[in-house]
């Protein structure tokens, strides 16, 4: 749905005028994230408002709603997890400067260049991710230590004392 949208956008002159910009990417064009999933077909809702603050700050805050189907680390199955992002992003021209942000934003560097709107996107989903997606534990196919301990018995090298030498 990136064709309603800009490619790229200005994070600056959107937030001098008050922009808001909504909509749905679909996953499939996220380089990144799209190889994490197990069906890349889904897409991600968002919607961006730039702002000014009254010190002349450039602020764009974000929201992202998702859901995507990865694979259970457990079980190795298909788990649905639902991403949902809120960030409060500082425009800032410099590391040095993204130093003297408050502790409640997060910097967007903003080098002067238009900014890529789905790779925004994206890297706002790809930080909101699980490091290790999986079911819960009750949905979850994996084995658990209840049906492991029938197994807790048996030495699993106990063919070897018929083993000749």
């Amino acid at each position: 749905m990136l064709s309603d949208l800009p490619k790229t956008i200005d994070p600056i002159r959107l937030a001098r005028a008050g922009s808001r910009l909504e909509g749905s990417l679909e996953t499939g064009i996220m380089e990144r994230l799209a190889p994490l999933l197990m069906t890349p077909d889904g897409h991600v809702d968002f919607r961006l408002d730039f702002l000014q603050d009254s010190d002349g700050v450039n602020i764009v805050e974000s929201e992202c709603c998702t859901a995507l189907s990865m694979q259970c680390q457990r079980c190795f199955n298909p788990v649905a997890i639902e991403i949902h992002t809120h960030s409060r992003l500082v425009v800032v021209a410099s590391e040095e400067a993204a130093r003297d942000i408050p502790a409640d934003c997060e910097p967007l560097l903003f080098n002067g260049e238009n900014l890529d709107l789905a790779r925004m996107i994206e890297e706002e989903i790809l930080l909101a991710l699980p490091i290790a997606p999986r079911h819960e534990h009750e949905q979850c196919h994996a084995g658990t230590r209840d049906s492991l301990a029938g197994n807790r018995g048996k030495n699993p090298f106990s063919i070897l004392k018929n083993l000749e030498l």
